[in-house]
């Protein structure tokens, strides 16, 4: 079974599908670019974790942070934030 590609573009309602898909790339691309950057930004300053854990009763939310020089010398800082959401 052979698939067949039309090299003139469908329009749907006015939009055309080929055009659409240029856009979503390049969507695509800038908020990847965007996120690689926030990342390596994060990376260098910050390091955070977050564990979301769920019982019957109740939701736990925890999330640690330290910071890269912090770890390397003998004092350093970390912080331990929870949450305890009951359910009713």
């Amino acid at each position: 079974m052979s698939t067949y590609t039309s090299a003139v573009p469908t329009c749907f309602g006015g939009r055309c599908e080929e055009e659409e898909q240029q856009q979503r790339k390049q969507r695509d691309s800038r908020k990847g670019l965007i996120d690689r950057k926030r990342e390596q930004e994060n990376a260098e300053t910050t390091h955070a974790r977050s564990q979301y854990l769920r019982t019957k009763k109740h939701n736990i939310y925890i999330s640690w942070e330290y910071s890269k020089n912090d770890v390397k010398s003998s004092e350093g800082s970390f912080g331990l934030t929870t949450r305890l959401k009951q359910e009713f």
